[in-house]
């Protein structure tokens, strides 16, 4: 009973770390999937700009996703702003956000255009590469067996969030903390190391079955 016990909570946290690990790709691809239709749509709207022309509909498309896709490129779709004869400077400047509506009211410039088209290409190269070492882990057991160590070890900040004792900022601030991941990491090898046991002193149990 006590080995039944044992394998039956390996598969549980071994489960609950790929599900984690396959949430997280499934995430980062929707996220990927939407930058990368903005582009286009975004690509489409220049063109038409250079033609003298608008496409209202594509133009109310970026509209309608410029906020969201302006907060998930984080520090990617900030840069430094100068403004025409240096008369204005503006650091960490939304240039998504501001450059979309300059179009439609024709005061836009190319560099502006040409700023935002670079971020967007930065963060989807990078984001690329975030999916592949996520799709990695996908295939690694020892990584599932530490996101699920991770995710029960955090269980009680995250009830914490769930009730609204502490904020969002505050769970992530836990959770993506140096010492939360150090802690998750050691009860990883722990547990890994202690189901090795369990399994080496349950082996002529198993072959007796056998």
């Amino acid at each position: 009973m006590e080995y039944l016990f044992l394998v039956v909570t390996l598969i549980v946290v071994l489960g609950t770390g790929f599900f984690k690990a396959r949430t997280s790709v499934n995430s980062l691809v929707d996220d990927y999937n939407l930058v990368n239709e903005f582009h286009g749509k975004f690509i489409q709207m220049v063109k038409d700009h250079q033609q003298g022309q608008l496409n209202g509909q594509v133009y109310n498309w970026l509209v309608s996703y410029m906020d969201k896709v302006q907060v998930m490129l984080g520090s990617y779709g900030l840069a430094y702003y100068t403004g025409p004869y240096n008369r204005v400077q503006v650091p960490n400047y939304p240039y998504i956000l501001n450059t979309i509506p300059h179009v439609r009211m024709r005061v836009v410039n190319d560099h502006d255009l040409m700023v935002c088209d670079d971020m967007l290409v930065r963060y989807l190269g990078g984001l690329k590469r975030i999916i592949e070492d996520e799709e990695k882990l996908l295939k690694k057991p020892t990584a599932w067996l530490q996101l699920g160590i991770r995710y029960y070890i955090g269980l009680p900040v995250r009830l914490l969030y769930w009730f609204g004792i502490i904020s969002s900022s505050s769970f992530d601030k836990i959770t993506s903390s140096p010492i939360f991941k150090i802690v998750s990491g050691i009860g990883a090898l722990a547990g890994f190391l202690a189901a090795l046991i369990q399994i080496l002193q349950a082996w002529p149990f198993i072959l007796g079955l056998f």
